[in-house]
């Protein structure tokens, strides 16, 4: 899940937070799962709190968010990655369970990357994201849900010299990775392939 954040210099800091879902390369294969069996839909949802350190020179950033899931099932989505950056903090989680819906929050802190384009230098927008993705469940095994009811306000994010454009944007896509990671349990060809 990728949270995509447009940013203008000068004139407008276009954060365009897009939540991008995507999967991560060490996962149990599908023959795993029962054979017809759907994946389990975690929903999955992202507050941000600020933006900092943008670093032009090497188009690098710091974001400070809430993140939640929810899901209903034996499956745990707890274990993330942030793909286009290195976790620092994941801490204060929130976790519920009622009835049958599993539910945690974490407030993250990370550093992402992010190509920059300057060609509309100085009045340049950049897109500054978020992507997420399991480190364990494979999309036969886990599929993500923007929660879009629940992320709704745009955030209140001051970056000296950028003015906020737009909304955040969010959205899921399916990943395919042009390999089967050597897992013994997947055929030698097929690729794999997350949410």
């Amino acid at each position: 899940m990728s949270q995509k954040l447009a940013c203008h210099r000068i004139a407008t800091l276009m954060l365009g937070l897009a939540i991008l879902a995507i999967f991560g390369p060490i996962a149990r294969a599908s023959e795993e799962t029962d054979a017809g069996s759907n994946p389990t839909t975690v929903d999955i949802g992202i507050y941000l709190l600020d933006v900092y350190d943008l670093d032009l020179k090497n188009s690098s950033y710091v974001a400070d968010f809430y993140i939640w899931l929810r899901w209903k099932g034996e499956l745990d989505p707890r274990k993330f990655e942030l793909m286009n950056g290195e976790l620092d903090v994941k801490e204060n989680p929130d976790e519920q369970k009622i009835g049958d819906l599993n539910y945690v929050s974490y407030r993250v802190r990370g550093k992402f990357r992010a190509p920059f384009d300057f060609r509309e230098f100085p009045l340049d927008e950049q897109k500054l994201t978020i992507e997420i993705e399991d480190a364990s469940n494979d999309a036969a095994m886990l599929e993500y849900v923007a929660d879009l009811a629940n992320m709704s306000a745009a955030p209140q994010v001051n970056l000296s010299g950028w003015e906020l454009a737009g909304t955040p944007s969010y959205k899921v896509v399916e990943h395919v990775y042009e390999t089967n990671y050597g897992n013994p349990r997947r055929p030698p060809d097929q690729k794999a392939t997350y949410s």
